[in-house]
């Protein structure tokens, strides 16, 4: 943060898109270190705090995405392009993701992997639904 002119005492909230260690690892340190709030799903909160296991994703789908801001975690990435994430379990209930969160008309779109949409995020969202219907998944 620093590296980028940042002040890290100005961290107020930290968001846990999901229950995976490589999205939560140092927010505990974080929060501790800045006085920040950790925001998690509930469901996720007993394995952030270490006393559950990683449980198999289930998609939660908001329709009402109230603030305009979409966050896929795993569930769609953006690794040179907005593609399924190759972890998802469900790959038949995962493939009306990209369609739907473009119906939502989101404003930003955060992965769990990749830099963020934060301009024309539905229409990339939708042309990326609509550039492959069969959502080849692409590795590398």
């Amino acid at each position: 943060m620093r590296g980028l002119g940042l002040d890290p005492a100005r961290i107020g909230r930290i968001v846990i898109t999901h229950g995976h260690c490589d999205h939560y690892g140092v927010a505990q340190d974080l929060a501790d270190r800045h006085g920040a709030a950790i925001l998690a799903h509930g469901l996720d909160a007993a394995v952030i705090r270490g006393e559950e296991a990683v449980a198999a994703p289930v998609p939660h789908r908001d329709p009402s995405s109230r603030h305009g801001v979409l966050f896929t975690g795993d569930t769609v990435a953006r690794v040179d392009r907005v593609m399924l994430g190759v972890l998802n379990i469900d790959r038949a209930t995962d493939r009306g993701l990209l369609p739907a969160a473009g119906r939502r008309e989101p404003a930003t779109v955060c992965f769990g992997h990749g830099e963020p949409l934060t301009a024309d995020a539905a229409v990339l969202m939708r042309a990326s639904a609509d550039r492959d219907a069969r959502l080849q998944i692409e590795h590398g």
